[in-house]
């Protein structure tokens, strides 16, 4: 019990997360290299030179190097820290059978078969396996998967259930079709699970067709590492199946197709498949395993209480007292247990490394192991110390960014525009100027590249949608025949009828219960703005436009001739001021006044309202007689009482500067100048990451 164990200054470590443990090891290995180099002994001097691997960034052999993870979920952290030295790990236990693609597969189509909802539908197909069924089966074409993302974006299905809404443009109809097309396949694929509950020994033959049909004509090669996991997962189904088979009749209970996956999988969690072995990788071990490799140089990622030395505090049936009664394994034996291990591979290893973490892989708080407590008071203030002031600056490169952009820590440079990108650049948006004085870089990714961004995680109306909707409503009211009503109830009338038909064309009649609660949110919007119209009309403002194509403007450059575009929400005139109003809908979560949207600090951060005066279709200046053009936006926010019309107050000679900006913007961008803004987004976008904000490399 007063045993104490002697850790030298330097083996321990405590870091902030798994990640930090991840980047601990890669540093603490390069720590190792130079007191070899500095000693001049390489305990892998007699090994066989290789092209690649280990010994070109450690001077020592994989086999003299071991990693113990008492933890296995930190096993994907070390797979990616050194995989990006260029160093390959494998885990010595092998891979739990039900982590298996195998495996995965089954309880992706488990928990379809008893959800139906879209979420485990979109999971089951990411299958790689059933990614490629579904392109054979429905021939659809690579990146499929995106119109899937789509359609949820668009629709949010909750349910897979026909009928699916409809989509309101091309573009949606297509990515609808996709999904319906791939809808039938997984269908069809797991129709014979769906027909009726069996006895568990006669879903043997159907379980069996399934995993076939996904298979198909591959050849599973012996040799290959890529097949032996599939091979030794086919080869446990088998047995499974076969073993159910001789249940007796009278324990055989009725079980649909999903229950008799779940029984399945339930059956493999202490099977594994080893990973296949090779020349030249760093192995790791579960803790147990660890002191009997013979490594010379050993890591322990993940040195903390509750594991090292393992606590089993909650046995219900045999409490801790009870085993050491019994003479089973207890706390007290597993202390000594561990004590000994640690020992051992501090007396005998030539170089060791404890490291310790914070946090757990699920975020929660770590203790350091009270191994490290067995020494003189003195050690235990300053392990004490260490871990409360744990913090990690260690990382590591990934080498895909290494000479991407002008250094190391710098993103990727541009490509020199083709002929195409450059015609096509001669013509703007509107709206595309505010993009480009945010940051040239992403005008480049989203308007050059045309990258975006996809993902079916949305639950609820994002921003974008809720604007989508409310603009379409408006489109339809200034293209009705109650444009010109003063009456309050009708307008509200028309546009909550409206609003109904369009959330049932786009989400279905029974769309989920936040997009109910979003829906009453914008009729109280719209309600409001009954009120706001019908007082605008009784001023003598009447709608000439909704939603209308502007004329292109045309002006020169140092580059040539540039045009500018774009689809204006809403123009009023008012024949008793001779006045003509440019009008755009403003649906944000707060009221903001044109000029503060527009301009900050003095300078120009959107330039659409001054840019839509040059875009008023020929037909209305050619109809009316105009004295004057003023530029605003129709406020929709959340809150209802700031629900109004907003107008810009700039002057003639501000809005020749934004024209200015316009052309400057226009040039730099045919110059091809797209450098990273020095102000970056206050908020993560899309491409935070491919801009290096907030990372370290």
């Amino acid at each position: 019990d007063d045993a104490e164990l002697a850790l030298a200054d330097g083996i321990t470590e405590i870091v902030d997360g798994p990640a930090d443990q991840a980047a601990a090891v890669v540093s603490g290995l390069r720590e190792i290299l130079q007191k070899e180099k500095a000693s001049n002994e390489h305990p892998a001097s007699n090994r066989p030179e290789k092209e690649t691997g280990v010994a070109d960034v450690f001077p020592l052999a994989a086999q003299d190097i071991a990693i113990g993870v008492p933890d296995e979920r930190m096993v994907p952290f070390l797979r990616r820290a050194l995989s990006a030295e260029g160093i390959m790990l494998r885990y010595g236990p092998g891979k739990p059978l039900e982590k298996s693609s195998l495996l995965r597969m089954l309880v992706g189509v488990s928990d379809w078969l008893t959800t139906r909802r879209f979420r485990e539908f979109s999971s089951l197909v990411r299958h790689p396996e059933v990614q490629a069924f579904v392109e054979r089966q429905a021939e659809l074409a690579p990146g499929w998967l995106a119109s899937l993302d789509a359609v949820q974006g668009n629709h949010l299905l909750s349910q897979m259930e026909m009928p699916w809404p409809a989509g309101s443009s091309p573009e949606e109809e297509k990515a609808l079709k996709v999904a319906r097309a791939a809808y039938d396949v997984i269908s069809g694929w797991v129709q014979p699970l769906t027909e009726t509950v069996r006895g568990l020994g006669q879903w043997g033959p159907g379980l069996r067709e399934l995993v076939i049909a996904v298979i198909g004509d591959r050849e599973l090669d012996h040799e290959a590492d890529e097949d032996k996991e599939w091979l030794a997962a086919l080869k446990w189904l088998d047995q499974r199946l076969n073993g159910w088979t001789q249940i007796p009749q009278s324990l055989k209970a009725d079980l649909d197709g999903g229950e008799a996956i779940e029984w399945l999988c339930g059956e493999c969690q202490t099977e594994r498949v080893p990973e296949p072995r090779c020349d030249d990788v760093i192995e790791s071990y579960g803790w147990l395993e660890l002191p009997w490799d013979d490594a010379s140089v050993v890591i322990v990622a993940g040195m903390n209480e509750g594991m090292i030395p393992q606590s089993v505090n909650s046995d219900p049936f045999l409490p801790n007292q009870l085993r050491r009664q019994l003479g089973l394994e207890d706390n007290g034996r597993r202390f000594a247990r561990d004590f000994y291990a640690t020992q051992l591979l501090v007396s005998s290893r030539r170089h060791v490394r404890l490291i310790a973490s914070r946090r757990s892989v699920d975020g929660d708080p770590l203790l350091p192991s009270r191994l490290w407590f067995r020494q003189d008071a003195d050690s235990h203030l300053k392990r004490i110390e260490s871990f409360v002031k744990a913090g990690s600056s260690r990382t590591t490169t990934s080498k895909w960014l290494i000479g991407t952009g002008e250094s190391c820590t710098a993103p990727p440079l541009p490509r020199p525009l083709t002929d195409e990108q450059r015609r096509k650049l001669r013509t703007l948006r509107a709206t595309q100027f505010r993009t480009y004085l945010a940051c040239p870089f992403r005008f480049y990714l989203e308007h050059v590249l045309k990258l975006t961004s996809e993902d079916d995680s949305a639950s609820e109306l994002e921003p974008a949608t809720l604007g989508t909707l409310i603009h379409n409503v408006l489109r339809d009211f200034g293209q009705s025949d109650l444009r010109a009503s003063e009456n309050v109830e009708d307008i509200t009338g028309f546009l909550s009828a409206n609003l109904d038909q369009q959330v049932a064309c786009r989400f279905g009649d029974s769309p989920r219960a936040s997009i109910v609660l979003q829906r009453a949110q914008l009729q109280q919007r719209l309600q409001q703005f009954a009120v706001v119209q019908s007082e605008r009309v009784r001023k003598g403002w009447q709608i000439v436009e909704a939603e209308k194509s502007g004329q292109n403007w045309e002006f020169e450059t140092d580059e040539g001739p540039v045009s500018v575009k774009g689809r204006i929400d809403r123009i009023d005139y008012n024949p008793n001021l001779k006045q003509l109003a440019v009008l755009d809908y403003k649906t944000g979560g707060t009221a903001k006044k044109p000029e503060a949207v527009h301009q900050q600090s003095g300078e120009w951060i959107d330039l659409q309202l001054p840019l839509y005066r040059h875009l008023i279709p020929r037909s209305v200046l050619d109809e009316f007689s105009i004295e004057s053009i003023e530029l605003g936006f129709i406020q929709l926010p959340k809150k209802v009482e700031e629900i109004r019309f907003t107008m810009a107050s700039w002057t003639e000679g501000e809005l020749q500067q934004a024209d200015s900006v316009a052309t400057e913007i226009a040039e730099l961008i045919l110059q091809e100048k797209f450098p990273i803004s020095d102000k970056p987004n206050r908020y993560a976008d899309e491409f935070s990451e491919i801009c290096l904000e907030g990372m370290l490399v």
